[in-house]
Order: structure tokens, then C-alpha cells, then sequence
């Protein structure tokens, strides 16, 4: 077992090297040969993921998009250091934890406590192996979070390293709700962000916390998505005006590149529109949703981190430039929203 384990960890890694020269005849060597082992066996690989290493399937995606993907899911790293710069200790929780890569996104500390939700049996398996890797204290729940307004079970349809929940009439898995997880443990009243991630039932998560959204308000990270959902708008904006009546404020969007996409004011669904058209239509993207109650410093440096960040010295420019004039409009805008209040 060890040595099959070794065996698909160096398969794995050859498949993430150069990808020219020597190199790109190499990956593609490996990558034949990791598809082949993977007819007969799917063996854990210990790779760095995020900066910490962590038990991966051999058939499971997530270091080769990462790879490729070099900026995803990095935010959840600049986040987390926000927040411990301006609160000190952070509690988290992941809803859709998968095998822990997000987890090792928010880099959890000594002290820290992370509530882990993933419903998959397999997935679990290994995250509950991971969760020892970590210095913080990692509490997995294996429970599919829905929003409690029927009695529908769900199950997990598990593709390409993620898992997608499905209803089912009876037989499915074990379900709760945030607000229930919120009812039965006492410190989920500390928790400061949330991040949510489950393949088209994110709205559904997010609909059973309403009062753990109203009267803890963490920062709340979202996947948002058509997944064949023919009323995604309408989902969309009623989460937008409910996050509105909680307190939240702000809105920061990503790409699922993890490149920062645009930055608004929680009013309505109007300045959302034309980047939906864009999403539905051309099918080649999804965002990820920061809502924040005030997240005006959070903001500015992320600005500064995406322009320092441009491929050369001209975009830089150009970005420094945009920013500058973008932060004084949203300035305005907040300080006109305030003398209205």
C-alpha cells in the first residue's frame, strides 16, 4: 500500500511539471500512466495543496487545476488574514469541505476551530484524514445542509473531484441546516466566515441560516452558478435582498480564476445583470460572491493586490489608475449613502 501510495504521488506530481520540452513529454507519460493505475486503483497522494500537504485521491482534480489555476481560491487565504488582522483568532465554517483544500485555503491556526460539512462518504473519509493536519481543531459534520422547508432526502452525485446534491424522494443522506448546526453549537456565535460551496445548492445552504446570517453576520463566501437552475436570477437577487436585511453591505466578486471580477454596493440585482447575461450565456464561468457587512478595507487591498499582481508594468499603470478612481467613486457613493441614512 505504501508503495502504491508513493507511486501515485510521483505519477501526480509528474503530471503538474513543465509543459515544455522534456517536461511536456514527461507529463503526458505520467498522465497515461496515472489514467491507467486509475482502471485499477484510486490510492491517496500526499500533495501540497495551498501550502500544506494533504492526502489527495489519485483521481481527484484539485492539484492539477490548481496548477493551472494558480489564483483560485486564494482569496480564501487573503480573507483569512484580513480577518485575523482585524479580529485576531478565526473560527470558520465549510459547507461542501470536499477532501479539505479550502480549509488549507484559510490556512486555520492554533486555537482556531473549523466546522467541516461534507455529506460524501468518500470525500469525507479522507477529509477526516486531513483534519489531523491541521494545527486547528477541525469538527467534521457528514450531513448535507438544506434549507428545511420539506422533508426531501438528498444524495451526492460525485464527478471529476466535487459532488453535486440531488433530491430523492426517501433513502438519501443524513440532512441538517445552518440554523439547526447554529442551534446546537454555542461556538458558531464566534464563527466570522463562512464559505459555501455545493454545486448549485449554495441557495439552498444559504436559506437555511436566516438567523445565523441576521444575528452573527461572518463573511460569507459563495459559488454562484446556473447548475440547470432555470430560476438562478430569481434565487440570486432574493439572496441579495435577504443579505441586505441582515446587515450585510458589500459585494466583491471573483472569477472562477480567482481574479477579482467587480466590487458593489448591496442595493439590488440591477448592476449584477450585464455579468449574468455574460455567465448564462457564454457558459464558461462562474463567480464567487464575498458579501460583507464592511468589507471597505478588505476592499482596497485587494485592489492593491491584484494591481501589483498585473503581467507587466503598463497594466500595472493602467490598474493603479483605474483603482484610484474606482475607490473614489465608491467612496462617494458610501459617504452619499450615509448622509441619506
Amino acid at each position: 500500500m505504501l508503495f502504491m501510495n508513493s507511486l501515485a504521488a510521483w505519477l501526480y506530481r509528474s503530471c503538474l511539471g513543465p509543459v515544455t520540452g522534456l517536461g511536456k513529454i514527461r507529463q503526458r507519460i505520467a498522465a497515461l500512466l496515472r489514467r491507467g493505475l486509475l482502471k485499477v486503483s484510486d490510492p491517496l497522494c500526499l500533495l501540497e495543496i495551498h501550502g500544506k500537504l494533504l492526502e489527495v485521491p489519485l483521481s481527484h482534480p484539485v492539484a492539477l487545476y490548481l496548477a493551472a489555476n494558480p489564483r483560485c481560491d486564494t482569496v480564501l487565504r487573503r480573507l483569512g488574514a484580513h480577518l485575523r488582522a482585524s479580529g485576531g483568532s478565526l473560527d470558520s465554517i465549510d459547507v461542501g469541505a470536499n477532501i479539505g483544500d479550502t480549509i488549507a485555503a484559510v490556512d486555520p491556526r492554533q486555537g482556531e476551530w473549523v466546522m467541516a460539512v461534507e455529506p460524501h462518504p468518500a470525500y469525507a473519509v479522507v477529509l477526516r484524514r486531513n483534519a489531523a493536519r491541521f494545527p486547528a481543531e477541525i469538527e467534521v459534520v457528514e450531513k448535507a445542509c438544506v434549507d428545511g422547508s420539506s422533508p426531501a432526502s438528498v444524495v451526492v452525485e460525485a464527478t471529476s473531484g466535487t459532488g453535486a446534491l440531488r433530491t430523492v424522494e426517501s433513502g438519501g443522506l443524513p440532512t441538517t441546516t445552518l440554523d439547526l448546526l447554529y442551534e446546537g453549537t454555542a461556538r458558531m456565535k464566534g464563527v466570522r466566515l463562512l464559505k459555501v460551496d455545493v454545486d448549485g445548492f449554495d441557495f439552498t445552504v444559504l436559506r437555511g441560516g436566516g438567523r445565523f446570517l441576521a444575528e452573527v453576520r461572518p463573511v460569507v463566501l459563495m459559488e454562484s452558478d446556473v447548475f440547470g437552475n432555470e430560476s438562478y436570477l430569481e434565487d440570486l437577487e432574493e439572496l441579495i435582498l435577504r443579505m441586505k436585511g441582515c446587515g450585510y453591505r458589500d459585494l466583491v466578486i471573483y472569477d472562477n480564476y480567482g481574479n477579482l471580477f467587480s466590487v458593489l454596493r448591496l442595493e439590488g440585482i440591477e448592476p449584477l445583470l450585464p455579468a449574468l447575461f455574460y455567465q448564462a450565456t457564454a457558459g464558461k464561468i462562474y463567480y464567487d460572491l464575498v458579501f460583507g457587512v464592511d468589507l471597505g478595507d478588505f476592499i482596497s487591498s485587494e485592489l492593491a493586490h491584484f494591481q501589483a499582481s498585473a503581467r507587466d508594468e503598463t497594466r500595472r499603470r493602467v490598474g493603479e489608475k483605474i483603482a484610484r478612481r474606482w475607490s473614489r467613486d465608491r467612496n462617494g457613493a458610501q459617504a452619499a449613502e450615509a448622509a441619506n441614512l
